[in-house]
């Protein structure tokens, strides 16, 4: 087993969450060994799978005066020169940034204007350690290197279920269908946010963002929202009709009205309807002059 002289750790990929130095097991200390704990990173030492002495970032010496704890378990004399085994662990503290999350499967919701609908639902969430001694007892234990991957599908797995919940007692409460979700993810987000952080705390780690950024229908649904769409533009039903019955008997450029095109594209460019909010009118087109 290496002596070693200086202990430090340097994460190349940025999604190392708590590593420890030797990974492969406990090394050997002394006093006069020099631990280096850089910005953004907390060390710890470790024996006997108890997490004991912590140094914050700086060059540390060690000596009996910032490592007592370990110290006193191993019942060492004052001024040994003797080296002593420990675990040495590095926590990042770093944030996690642009972590994506969505539901593999879509989601059956009931809906207040389609009886059920079946929505997806994606977006980010930042995360970064908040209780490093909960994070390495509860959930590094005795691992060499712990990463972002490593605890990703837990944190997947928590945030599906939560957005399902949080969905769908919002449309529940508030009397929504999903064409109206498209307006509230602000909200939804806010709302998400706060369901999830118990579960994330519960592992030392602290969700300080959260987003919805996309909430998918399916495809049926949404082709039968632009025929409402269609029917509120041509004036009803009846309009609406007579205008696939058009679109349909139109099969060469000779078959086509030019008088009566003409009037329609006269009349299109003095009338303005109100397309940008025909979702949150459910369909619904009104004529803006």
């Amino acid at each position: 087993m290496a002596l070693l002289d200086l202990v430090e750790y340097l994460d190349p990929t940025g999604n190392v969450l708590a590593a420890r130095v030797p990974p492969d097991g406990s090394g050997e200390l002394r006093f006069g060994s020099q631990c280096v704990v850089r910005e953004g990173q907390l060390a710890f030492f470790a024996r006997d799978g108890r997490f004991l002495d912590m140094l914050i970032p700086g060059r540390h010496t060690l000596t009996s005066a910032n490592i007592p704890l370990l110290i006193e378990l191993l019942k060492l004399p004052f001024g040994s020169k003797s080296p002593f085994r420990a675990d040495v662990y590095y926590v990042n503290l770093q944030q996690h940034t642009d972590l994506k999350w969505g539901t593999p499967q879509p989601i059956p919701m009931r809906d207040s204007q389609f009886g059920i609908a079946r929505i997806r639902a994606f977006g980010t969430y930042i995360i970064q350690v908040a209780e490093p001694r909960k994070l390495l007892t509860s959930v590094v234990g005795t691992r060499g290197r712990f990463t972002v991957l490593d605890v990703e599908e837990q944190l997947r797995s928590s945030i599906i279920a939560r957005v399902a919940d949080v969905i769908a007692e919002w449309m529940r409460e508030r009397k929504l269908s999903v064409v109206d979700l498209a307006t509230e993810y602000d909200e939804l987000s806010e709302a998400a946010h706060a369901a999830l952080k118990p579960d994330f705390a519960g592992l030392g780690l602290e969700l300080t963002r959260f987003y919805i950024n996309t909430i998918t229908i399916p495809e049926e649904l949404e082709h039968r929202l632009d025929q409402v769409g269609g029917v509120a533009a041509m004036g009803g039903l009846d309009g609406y009709t007579r205008f696939k019955a058009a679109e349909a008997r139109y099969t060469d450029a000779a078959q086509v009205d030019v008088e009566a095109l003409r009037r329609w594209l006269g009349k299109a460019r003095d009338i303005q309807w109100d397309y940008k909010n025909i979702v949150k009118r459910k369909g619904r087109l009104e004529r803006l002059k």
